[in-house]
């Protein structure tokens, strides 16, 4: 993969974590935005987005297109500065968010269970920054949902939960 296509889907993933940061109430009412691109301090290490939830449970971020072992390295890295950030005083998990998640990272987090929640982002989302693609049919709202899938289900081929 060249530099140029790296940059681009980073730059996408981007705009689709700010696009699901700025409308974070309407897919996970109970949590509130802390930070996006927060650094952990003396490190060149940053965390895609950090959440609280109504019982300050704190969550780190990693945003992905499609999701594989990498992005277990990196919430497991941002987990563990979080953690010792806080000095472990506060309870704080990972979260993947993407579209799409390699079969084996799901086996991984449940076999070892690390905790790590993975969020399903809608498809319409794809295309952060123009106008949405899938649309309630009883409103003109957008369909905005995300899916959290229980690995469970997941590792049974349920992906429509």
């Amino acid at each position: 993969m060249s530099q140029e296509t790296t940059q681009k889907e980073y730059d996408h993933e981007c705009r689709i974590r700010d696009y699901f940061a700025k409308s974070l109430t309407e897919f996970r009412p109970n949590e509130r935005l802390i930070a996006t691109e927060s650094v952990y301090q003396g490190t060149c290490t940053r965390v895609d987005m950090r959440t609280i939830d109504k019982f300050n449970v704190i969550r780190e971020w990693e945003f992905k297109i499609h999701a594989s072992y990498s992005a277990l390295g990196q919430v497991q890295t941002y987990l563990a500065m979080a953690r010792l950030r806080d000095n472990f005083r506060n309870r704080i998990t990972g979260v993947i968010a993407a579209f799409e998640f390699h079969p084996e990272l799901v086996k991984v987090i449940e076999v070892l269970n690390l905790g790590i929640e993975l969020v399903r982002i809608p498809q319409w989302m794809a295309r952060a920054g123009r106008i949405p693609l899938a649309m309630d049919a009883n409103s003109n709202k957008v369909n905005s949902t995300a899916t959290i899938i229980p690995i469970d289900r997941y590792l049974k081929g349920e992906t429509n939960v």
